[in-house]
């Protein structure tokens, strides 16, 4: 359960503590964009794409819309599509179907939905379908059972670039 909290006492800060406030509301959204980036590669694609397609109120079904909304807060919850507490991925309830035709809808009101140049829609849920409906495609954030001889840093999610294995950082880590 999410609960909102209003923060009516800023109406009585000096100008000076007001603007305090807005700066570290402003630096705490960044640092929540931060850590989706960080926990997984894709994750903050993947929570703006949601975001932007429920801002834009394009479904006609209210069932969807709520099984939407639902899997956004997860994600916010947790930073990413796996449980902040087990490490597991968590999936929608919602089929990519579903998904799709709310992230086409949305993209016909002119929405942004974080497309790269030369990039289609089409191109971008494909690129993301696995990740968010697939229970099989890393299912574990950080793999414990490496085989061996495997690289540790490629067999984790929480491999930030693409290809950087730990030969790579060889020399670069003390000790």
């Amino acid at each position: 359960m999410l609960i909102r909290l209003f923060c009516d006492a800023t109406a009585h800060l000096s100008d000076k503590n007001r603007a305090l406030t807005y700066h570290l509301a402003r630096a705490i959204l960044a640092g929540r964009d931060i850590t989706f980036d960080q926990i997984h590669r894709d994750g903050l694609e993947v929570r703006q794409l949601f975001e932007s397609i429920l801002k834009n109120n394009v479904t006609e079904d209210p069932n969807l819309d709520a099984a939407m909304s639902d899997y956004l807060k997860h994600l916010w919850i947790n930073g990413a599509n796996y449980s902040s507490l087990t490490g597991k991925k968590f999936v929608p309830s919602f089929t990519f179907l579903q998904f799709e035709g709310a992230a086409n809808a949305a993209n016909a009101t002119g929405a942004e939905l974080g497309l790269v140049k030369g990039e289609s829609l089409d191109t971008k849920l494909a690129r993301l379908k696995k990740v968010i409906f697939d229970p099989d495609y890393q299912p574990i954030l950080a793999n414990p059972n490496v085989k061996h001889g495997q690289d540790i840093l490629n067999a984790s999610l929480l491999n930030l670039y693409r290809g950087v294995s730990i030969r790579d950082l060889a020399g670069s880590i003390p000790g």
